[in-house]
């Protein structure tokens, strides 16, 4: 991940959502027109909208995360992230739509597949989860990061030992020693 901040700009890529989102609305299509199921001709908006709901809300949430750490350290302000936010959102839709239709068009014109499609929303759930709690993680101060692992170790709770390291090292453009977000996220 290589992000920049030059003149109070961010520039470089952060983590998107992949095809990991997409299944998802196999799995919990949104019954527009109250009949009780998502088949026949308002199947594919049924799927296709829920689809494009959970992957922007997923965007949303996962450029917000990533941007904490630079709000906190004044780089940004919480406003310039609610607009990146935003912008995540609908360009989460404007880019990926034609997956979320893809997968939608299958599931209504083959609802046999559906069941299919909903067990690999699990395994696309799992990546999605991965995501955000490593930017969940990464977005805490080293003070919030020091509390949860006593309060894990209290409860007899075992984390992963790259949690119980110091914030991660590294070197990137505009900063000497620590980079604000790690290299795995």
């Amino acid at each position: 991940m290589s992000i920049q901040i030059k003149d109070g700009q961010i520039s470089g890529t952060l983590i998107k959502p992949g095809w990991e989102a997409a299944p998802l609305a196999a799995a919990m299509p949104v019954d527009l027109n109250g009949d009780g199921n998502s088949l026949g001709f308002d199947a594919p908006f049924e799927f296709a909208g829920s689809g494009l709901f959970i992957y922007s809300l997923y965007s949303g949430v996962l450029t917000g995360l990533q941007l904490e750490p630079f709000v906190r350290t004044k780089q940004i302000t919480r406003k310039e992230q609610m607009g990146a936010v935003w912008s995540s959102c609908g360009d989460a839709v404007s880019n990926n739509w034609l997956k979320v239709v893809a997968v939608s068009v299958v599931c209504s014109l083959l609802p046999g597949l559906v069941p299919l499609v909903a067990v690999s929303s699990i395994f696309g759930s799992v990546f999605m989860a991965d995501k955000l709690i490593r930017s969940f993680w990464c977005a805490l101060t080293p003070e919030q990061r020091q509390d949860l692992n006593d309060a894990a170790e209290k409860a007899g709770i075992n984390l992963p030992d790259a949690t119980k390291e110091a914030t991660p090292r590294g070197t990137a453009a505009g900063y000497d020693t620590d980079e604000p977000l790690p290299s795995f996220a």
